[in-house]
């Protein structure tokens, strides 16, 4: 299932695999393992899910945006790997000064959020805020 988030917050991934011998379970972030031994703010929890703790985001650096995949292997069994899930994390504030018709006051405007959820659309959030 895709994710949406926005900057700072926590972000679990969900992840499961049931075996008679326990699966090792491995994270991908667009096609490449994740290092999850030397990251501070990203663990493999328990059942395999994967926590982001502070979700970085700004213009010119995104490193938890992107696609992630859950890998399982089970020695002598193999290696099944999940379907892809898209990290994206909301658009900033954008405040603008002087809004027309509105006299001395800030207009503030938050982009339409999107998160896909199987074949639907949901409209996560769409505000738009005058204040003085």
């Amino acid at each position: 299932m895709d994710v949406l988030s926005v900057r700072g917050a926590s972000v679990i991934m969900n992840c499961s695999a049931y075996c008679e011998t326990s699966p090792k379970i491995e994270w991908k972030k667009d096609g490449t393992f994740l290092n999850l031994v030397s990251d501070d703010r990203r663990q493999l929890l328990p059942d395999g899910s994967l926590l982001i703790n502070s979700v970085v985001h700004s213009k010119h650096n995104k490193p938890d945006e992107g696609y992630y995949q859950c890998v399982a292997t089970v020695e002598s069994l193999g290696t099944i790997v999940s379907r892809t899930a898209k990290l994206t994390v909301a658009g900033e504030v954008e405040v603008l000064e002087g809004a027309a018709g509105y006299g001395h006051g800030y207009f503030l405007s938050l982009d339409i959020c999107r998160q896909f959820l199987d074949k639907f659309i949901m409209t996560v959030l769409c505000a738009l805020i005058f204040f003085e």
